[in-house]
């Protein structure tokens, strides 16, 4: 994948983040959830050790990535009509 489209998906997925945590908390909230300030409302932490293995967290920033990047690949997808329900539903 290039720069490009790297940095396309790192945006979508931003943006799909604000979207499922919008949907977590009640309506006056909305407002105050941004793109900008995104990372207050996310752990740091992406990965966890269950099993015996590391494993990506579920919806973490780079969890995002992971299925946009799949989306996109595997059916053709365009980034900009990648839904959160698509990513739930893969």
């Amino acid at each position: 994948m290039n720069s490009k489209k790297a940095k396309h998906v790192r945006r979508r997925a931003k943006e799909l983040m604000v979207d499922w945590i919008k949907s977590m908390v009640p309506n006056d909230q909305h407002k105050d959830i941004t793109v900008e300030n995104l990372d207050k409302f996310t752990p740091d932490e992406t990965h966890i050790y269950a099993n015996r293995k590391v494993i990506l967290s579920a919806y973490s920033f780079r969890w995002f990535i992971k299925k946009i990047k799949k989306l996109y690949n595997s059916k053709n997808i365009n980034i900009n009509n990648i839904t959160l329900k698509d990513i739930e539903n893969d």
